[in-house]
């Protein structure tokens, strides 16, 4: 094992340094944006790293560990709730007196919070001046980057607490109806959102779904969720031919179709969502980009009402809907589809055995945030083929396919109805 994860630690070091990139640290994030050669890397040896701290701390310290992951929550939730990390001067020092005025808190708290984040790194003691905080790599993102803010208050405010009482949810409304693929309302989110589905709640608090955007904004950052993958991922250019139309539903600010757009020639995009979001997104698309990206009210729930679709394109919808939902959304495609038209869904696709490598335990997370706050699940290869079986006997599952170094993968389906060729 040592001489595995020393193999592996050496070759980061040398690709690192033939990359002109920094070496790793606690005070600069070297992993951010790296080339994917190099990111496969540094997945490799947190993987290995992570399976020697598992056999070095044992059964009883690993129970321990994940037993006492709720006191590292709490300390989040207190520098997002009270700002610490933008108290802290990010090319110098404050004292644990001056953080306490700044915040609000009182000095013994403040000092209580900020020792037990840096036990996790997050923000360090100057080695030469006792009593005074700095920045580590990652307090200073949480001073920097809005956006991982708006991350850490959704999972401490709105995530976590739904997947807290889930145990609640299943003794109100029994496991039947709390199985993890069912009706929104029947969710855990409901004890913590007024008894209203997690999208229900977020669309009658806008500040809350404006968090909720940002943090979700701010996850698809990462390597392993990179568009990038789904571009390489998916022969597009069979389609980037003249009049190909491509509709993203429930697209947002057309993240997807602009990332896609500047990688093809020739297709439009038409982005479908909620007309508070469609309103926002093409007031801030690029003037580059109008001429080949649309924006348009849609619920997805009702059926389509845009005709001859090449593509339709779904990210991050079904996996918050349990199987009857998911049903009547692919449904709902039928009449704009023609023969030959293609559903393409971009999700996590779930291994059917353990997953013990830190790289591969995301997915494995975000299934039990879909059973808590959606009641839905994400789905293995074999649930995707059944589900899409179940639409429409023209609707033909194609495979999965995904790219080296992606959390995400490609679900294929087209629709075959030669009545309409003949």
């Amino acid at each position: 094992m040592a001489q595995d994860i020393l193999s592996v630690a050496i070759k980061l070091d040398s690709q690192l340094a033939a990359a002109s990139r920094p070496p790793p640290s606690l005070g600069v994030d070297f992993a951010e944006g790296l080339p994917a050669d190099i990111e496969a890397t540094r997945a490799d040896l947190v993987d290995k790293l992570h399976e020697a701290k598992r056999f070095g701390l044992g059964s009883r310290g690993t129970l321990w560990e994940m037993g006492f992951q709720f006191t590292d929550e709490m300390t989040l939730r207190a520098i997002y709730e009270f700002r610490l990390a933008h108290h802290v001067p990010l090319d110098s020092s404050a004292t644990f007196d001056e953080v306490s005025k700044a915040s609000g808190l009182s000095l013994a708290l403040t000092e209580r919070l900020i020792r037990q984040a840096m036990a996790s790194h997050i923000f360090t003691e100057a080695p030469d001046q006792p009593g005074h905080v700095i920045h580590t790599a990652t307090s200073r993102l949480l001073a920097t980057d809005a956006d991982a803010m708006d991350a850490i208050g959704m999972l401490t405010e709105d995530l976590s607490p739904a997947c807290n009482r889930f145990d609640e949810a299943v003794r109100q409304w029994g496991i039947g109806a709390c199985s993890g693929n069912g009706e929104p309302h029947h969710a855990a989110s409901a004890f913590v959102h007024d008894g209203a589905g997690m999208f229900d709640f977020l669309a009658k608090h806008p500040d809350r779904g404006r968090r909720f955007s940002a943090g979700m904004r701010y996850f698809g950052r990462g390597s392993g969720w990179d568009l990038e993958h789904l571009v390489k991922s998916y022969p597009w250019h069979d389609v980037d031919v003249a009049g190909a139309t491509f509709v993203d539903i429930g697209g947002g600010y057309g993240t997807v179709s602009q990332v896609l757009a500047a990688s093809t020639n020739h297709i439009k995009f038409l982005v479908q969502d909620l007309p508070h979001t469609v309103k926002q997104g093409a007031a801030a698309l690029p003037n580059p980009l109008r001429s080949r990206i649309f924006f348009e009210e849609h619920d997805f729930l009702t059926p389509q009402t845009h005709k001859g679709t090449d593509v339709f394109f779904l990210r991050w919808i079904l996996h918050n809907w349990g199987d009857q939902n998911a049903l009547q959304i692919l449904r709902s495609l039928i009449p704009g589809m023609k023969h030959g038209t293609r559903v393409v869904i971009y999700e996590f696709v779930l291994s059917n055995g353990p997953e013990t490598k830190l790289s591969r335990k995301q997915p494995r997370n975000l299934d039990l945030v879909m059973l808590a706050c959606w009641n839905s699940p994400e789905r293995t290869e074999s649930m995707w083929k059944e589900l899409i079986g179940r639409v429409d006997t023209r609707l033909k599952f194609v495979g999965v396919r995904g790219s080296e170094g992606s959390l995400m993968s490609v679900i294929e389906a087209v629709w075959e109805d030669q009545t309409e060729t003949s």
